[in-house]
């Protein structure tokens, strides 16, 4: 029996299942043969830096993702995952760009909203981070995370009150913020 001849949208699709599955070898021995046949594919690049990221690789995931971006153009949730990537390797300038040309393209996607005030709350810029992670639950009303951080943002502004607002309404969303103890002070 001949072996198994696959396509490249199959070889991508058995990639993304691994990932799904966290069988990271897997996922990453499809997108390299994918790449042996294609080597400037936009979706396997994408998913090499998912892979990459999820290993805790981060230089390599914004490698990966910069070469998705460059071959495949720009996309929100592309630039949303580098974003990420620079920001978990403390390149917070560059995370903030990366959420920036997402929210351009994507003005509606709760969750760059939410990453583009964690870079700017990381950098200082408590106010702006605030009207991102307003923006993100104005969005998605449900967003757990996005009012946690909204009320630290108000809680580092001095705005207490509408601090524990945020914190009951993430709670309310199934999310308590780590160290209430700190917060109540």
């Amino acid at each position: 029996m001949p072996p198994e001849r696959l396509t490249i949208p199959d070889l991508l699709q058995r990639g993304a299942d691994h990932f799904q599955a966290n069988r990271l070898r897997e996922a990453r021995d499809a997108c390299e043969q994918v790449l042996r046949a294609e080597p400037v594919n936009p979706h396997a690049a994408y998913l090499l830096g998912l892979i990459a990221h999820k290993s805790g690789n981060y230089a390599d995931a914004a490698r990966w993702l910069r070469l998705s971006v460059a071959v495949g153009g720009a996309n929100p949730a592309i630039l949303n995952n580098l974003g990420e990537a620079y920001r978990a390797q403390g390149r917070l300038a560059e995370a903030l760009r990366c959420f920036q040309e997402g929210i351009r393209l994507a003005p509606g996607m709760a969750q760059l909203h939410n990453n583009c005030g964690l870079a700017c709350h990381a950098l200082g810029r408590v106010a702006e981070a605030a009207v991102h992670f307003s923006e993100a639950v104005r969005v998605q009303p449900e967003y757990a995370k996005a009012h946690r951080n909204l009320g630290r943002a108000l809680q580092d502004l001095g705005r207490a009150r509408e601090a524990w607002a945020c914190f009951d309404r993430a709670q309310a969303c199934g999310q308590w913020p780590e160290n209430t103890t700190a917060i109540k002070q």
